[in-house]
């Protein structure tokens, strides 16, 4: 599970922005309307959605593109792809969470066009190594590894410290879905693999309901052999027939595309969808996040990008999940959530506030100065 990351020095980001999932320490949630809306851990309060609002151009879908360099870094090993936008290094943090064995994952890394210069582990709140300017300070069993800073040192330690796997698996647990990739996905076939059936057929009852989410007469999901792939058919209440999935209207295929997803969502994966307004209306996703994210099974995370400010919803998200994003001084994207406005949780006309205004001044302007 995702529970902080920070950016600076590339694309949009000249200065850090954090985004972070759990709750300021004043954050009153505890016997409240927005208990439904995290998860009491061990070691934290994680939040199951958050929105990130803010005019195209604001630098949304830039927060989402240097995630995913990070991430593709711990998986793949890091390359210099993102270069510097300015004359500092690239800064990365992240910090997340593996429920299954209790642990959190703290990571930072530091490049210039030279290679790393700075990168850190830590696991459980204990330091497994420190690279800074060519020196290792190593904590790890054994004696230190060579290393060089042409290369990630993550990757360089992975046989000399086994404990990493588990940041490797809790990155590979978030999936990021951009508009171009619900493109591919709509032009293909919806025909599932002998692998994809298994998983439609164990998390069928999850995915009927984000399916009834958009048609609530569909109420059974079968499935016929189709040139070695399955063919998905969709039954509804009244009809003799079933209806071919790939015959169906584009919101119902758009959910299809993601319903998989959605529902391994609630096994403890991230979910992070760019334009999520693009996908589906207001009472779609307001049903979705009430009745599919914010219930006590879900074990998960929706994010979302949207510029649907009907979504502004103060009876659906605390404020601490509600996030903006503008482009400041020089163009630089801010991104702060509406909770530092230290609002009164009773306030419910935030769309009316947003539109008037109210959100468009920093909240932290002294501090930048």
């Amino acid at each position: 599970m995702l529970v902080q990351f920070s950016v600076r020095g590339c694309l949009s980001f000249s200065d850090t922005v954090t985004l972070r999932l759990v709750p300021s320490d004043h954050a009153r949630i505890k016997g409240t309307r927005y208990e439904p809306c995290f998860r009491a851990l061990p070691d934290y309060k994680i939040m199951r959605s958050l929105l990130v609002f803010g005019p195209s151009g604001a630098g949304k879908t830039n927060l989402l593109i240097a995630l995913q360099f990070l991430l593709d870094s711990i998986l793949t090993g890091w390359t210099p792809a993102l270069l510097p936008s300015g004359s500092g290094p690239v800064s990365f943090s992240i910090v997340l969470y593996d429920e299954v064995h209790d642990h959190s994952y703290e990571y930072s890394l530091s490049y210039t066009a030279d290679g790393i210069g700075e990168e850190r582990l830590s696991i459980g709140g204990t330091l497994q190594y420190a690279y800074s300017r060519g020196v290792l300070e190593w904590h790890g069993p054994g004696n230190a590894p060579r290393v060089s800073g042409g290369e990630d040192i993550l990757s360089q330690t992975a046989p000399f410290l086994p404990e990493s796997e588990g940041l490797r698996q809790a990155a590979a647990a978030i999936h990021i879905v951009r508009e171009r990739d619900m493109a591919v996905w709509q032009q293909m076939p919806m025909r599932l693999s002998e692998v994809e059936q298994t998983y439609w057929q164990a998390e069928e009852g999850a995915i009927l309901s984000l399916l009834q989410l958009i048609d609530s007469s569909i109420c059974r999901i079968s499935y016929t052999d189709s040139g070695g792939l399955c063919e998905v058919l969709l039954w509804r209440r009244g009809e003799s027939r079933p209806c071919r999935l790939s015959d169906e209207a584009a919101g119902v295929r758009k959910m299809a595309a993601l319903a998989a997803g959605l529902a391994q969502m609630r096994q403890g994966s991230t979910v992070i969808i760019d334009d999520l307004d693009s996908y589906w209306m207001t009472p779609v996703v307001q049903h979705l996040i009430r009745d599919f994210v914010h219930q006590e099974d879900n074990r998960g995370q929706l994010l979302g990008v949207t510029h649907d400010l009907l979504l502004l919803d103060n009876d659906l998200f605390h404020p601490e999940q509600l996030w903006i994003a503008r482009r400041g001084l020089q163009g630089r994207t801010q991104i702060w959530p509406i909770s530092a406005y230290h609002l009164r949780c009773e306030r419910r006309r935030l769309y009316d506030a947003y539109i008037k205004g109210e959100f468009n001044t920093y909240p932290f302007e002294e501090a930048v100065r």
